[in-house]
């Protein structure tokens, strides 16, 4: 498999350094911009305002792309980009990265069926009025955690901003879908400590993150008892570009999403605006 790298060249050559350790992977080009270039695959390092419209071009040149960014929000370009991809027949990946962490990939492989309940509690230690476009990030990217696992229809949405006077400082989600999962996200952006904490729960496990920690604990019944089975588990943060190069390439192989897919993307950035919706009406 030959795979572009396009973007900045410094970032790309750590890219580049974990692509080449994968066994199918053959050549690796490392270039300031996709030209058109006969690969088989491409990362697009990408923070421009134009770069879903590079990604839509790939695409359209029926290519396997992964854009390394921060999350998107423009739902038009990115209903564009699932059209193409579905008509190329070609995966394309997005860099959630909390959907590509080592305590993600465990959490995935101990949780049976897809969580009945998903809590995320986030308390940033902060003093001031947040930047507002750094609040609408931190919290459509919690909000996009519980989309990515729950692949049923969203049934109905609450949502309440925390303000002072007319400054939004917090907000506090409910989702609830079609398959009678519930997700609840509790984001506060001015606190005396931090903490960034998530519990998943389906019928026969419990697990408990913590984020900041990397520390997560599974819960388990013990038949004819009420002691329960716990899993303590400690995680390397560091490892989620690999992991996500590792999605990246079994998607390809197996024409299956990866971890974040656009279809994850999208349906992440239809929940966001429907949330935004609500707080303006509060």
């Amino acid at each position: 498999m030959k795979v572009l790298v396009a973007g900045d060249i410094t970032r790309g050559e750590q890219w580049e350094t974990y692509l080449r350790s994968r066994l199918s992977v053959s050549e690796v080009i490392v270039a300031s911009e996709f030209r058109g270039e006969t690969v088989d695959a491409v990362i697009l390092l990408d923070q421009s305002h134009d770069q879903l419209e590079i990604l839509l071009e790939i695409v359209k040149k029926v290519l396997p792309v992964f854009l390394v960014s921060s999350l998107h929000t423009d739902r038009n370009m990115l209903q564009k980009v699932y059209h193409a991809s579905e008509e190329a027949g070609v995966p394309v990946q997005f860099s959630h990265w909390s959907s590509y962490s080592s305590m993600s990939r465990w959490i995935r492989k101990h949780l049976n069926s897809a969580p009945r309940f998903i809590e995320i509690q986030k308390h940033d230690r902060n003093r001031s009025v947040p930047d507002r476009d750094d609040f609408r990030r931190i919290w459509r990217d919690e909000l996009a955690v519980i989309t990515s696992w729950q692949k049923s229809t969203v049934q109905q949405i609450t949502a309440h901003p925390i303000q002072l006077t007319k400054q939004r400082i917090g907000i506090h989600c409910t989702i609830r879908f079609d398959n009678g999962a519930v997700g609840v996200l509790n984001y506060h952006s001015v606190s005396p400590a931090d903490s960034h904490q998530r519990t998943f729960q389906n019928r026969d496990t419990l697990i408990h993150c913590d984020i900041l920690s990397q520390k997560s604990t599974r819960y388990t019944p013990i038949e004819n008892s009420t002691v329960l089975n716990s899993d303590h588990r400690t995680f390397d943060p560091h490892d989620s570009a690999e992991n996500s190069v590792d999605s990246f390439i079994r998607s390809i192989k197996s024409d299956k999403p990866g971890a974040f897919s656009i279809a994850d993307a999208l349906q992440a950035a239809r929940v966001a605006d429907r949330v935004e919706e609500l707080l303006k009406r509060v």
